[in-house]
């Protein structure tokens, strides 16, 4: 997948791609969510290959480090495709997240469509956290149902659903097609805060996931 879109995006006449391709990477403004913190730290993580330079927030750059368990594969790609990327990403598993880095450290955390690909995602979810300053705010962004979409095939073991019978959204983790699943309210009690919104490819402006609907979820770190 990755070889033939890289090389459909490819802009013509250098060695990277379209700026309307790289610029498109987060479903929201994340610059609101680092509003008036000094020296912010941001960490994309399941970035896949092609990831930010930076965030531009009121004029400032905010640099972005970007990881993904794949990143090592990712290098070669781009050798093989004659692509020169304006920053790599860092190899690193969402399972040893802070094992790369540190507990504590990240002001904000984005992952978008690549949880669904973890060996564990309540534990990738745990490193997440953790890996945040207390304050600090981790933002989960899937399609829904996305493994059961894709049936289990390949790499798509885990679906991110909606429990709407509680009176509040709950998010559920579903582990291929719903044979083990587990609140995620009940996987952070007591580390973190958790807020689940449900939002239509429309309300997002989505092109590039052929999905109906986008769970959207908010932990912040007591």
């Amino acid at each position: 997948y990755w070889k033939s879109h890289l090389d459909l995006q490819r802009d013509i006449g250098t060695r990277w791609l379209k700026a309307e391709v790289t610029d498109r990477w987060a479903y929201l403004d994340l610059c609101s969510f680092i509003a008036g913190t000094k020296a912010p730290r941001v960490l994309n993580a399941g970035s896949g290959p092609i990831v930010p330079k930076g965030l531009s927030c009121d004029g400032e750059a905010v640099p972005v480090v970007s990881v993904d368990g794949l990143a090592h594969l990712y290098w070669r790609l781009y050798d093989n495709l004659d692509l020169v990327p304006p920053q790599l990403p860092v190899q690193c598993d969402f399972e040893e997240i802070t094992a790369c880095f540190t507990q504590d450290y990240f002001h904000l955390i984005h992952v978008r469509n690549a949880l669904d690909h973890a060996f564990d995602a309540p534990e990738a979810i745990l490193q997440l956290v953790r890996a945040l300053r207390p304050g600090g705010t981790l933002l989960l962004h899937h399609a829904r149902n996305e493994a059961d979409s894709m049936n289990g095939v390949g790499m798509h073991r885990w679906s991110f659903d909606v429990d709407e019978s509680l009176g509040s959204l709950r998010c559920i983790l579903k582990f291929r097609g719903g044979e083990w699943s587990i609140d995620l309210e009940k996987v952070l009690r007591g580390l973190a805060s958790v807020s689940v919104g449900l939002h239509t490819r429309q309300e997002l402006n989505v092109t590039d996931v052929d999905r109906p609907k986008f769970v959207f979820v908010t932990i912040v770190r007591h």
